[in-house]
């Protein structure tokens, strides 16, 4: 009886985890808009399909649109990594239909992790804009690059 109760229990947390992801903004990361810092298009920055993650191997743009069915506030998660070159981590600047989100977000350690802010979106297109800030390369001692493995909005429950 407790084992039939936990697996229900279980099935049923399973159904809300999906449910709650279904209401899940995702960022198309392949389909972004990749530009070093000035705007111009470079092989430095981009996606990998093979990895699907977008990397910047300078600094660089990553421009992205998410379509949003209503006025809310949201939680946008972004998953990020780097590579740590003189125990420097990554720092980014995002910003959400041309206003600030975080002017130099610094990531808090060089593997994959969510990083969370929260956000209000409005009722159709809005904008993404997510750029690295700190290129730093010496070659054969150091090279600190940005990784994003994942970019989605949530919707907070009222």
């Amino acid at each position: 009886m407790v084992r039939r109760m936990l697996v229900s229990g279980f099935a049923l947390l399973l159904l809300v985890g999906v449910a709650v992801a279904a209401d899940a903004l995702v960022v198309a990361l392949k389909d972004a808009k990749y530009t070093d810092a000035g705007g111009k298009d470079t092989v430095a920055v981009g996606y990998d399909e093979g990895e699907g993650k977008a990397f910047f191997y300078t600094n660089g743009i990553a421009k992205s649109t998410v379509k949003a069915d209503d006025d809310g506030d949201y939680t946008l998660t972004i998953e990020a990594s780097c590579d740590e070159a003189n125990k420097t981590l990554a720092k980014v600047k995002i910003l959400l239909n041309e206003k600030s989100v975080k002017d130099d977000f610094a990531l808090t350690e060089a593997g994959m992790k969510a990083y969370k802010f929260d956000v209000k979106l409005t009722k159709g297109e809005n904008k993404l804009h997510v750029e690295f800030l700190n290129d730093t390369y010496k070659e054969n001692e150091y090279d600190l690059n940005l990784y994003l493995h994942a970019v989605k909005f949530e919707k907070k429950a009222k």
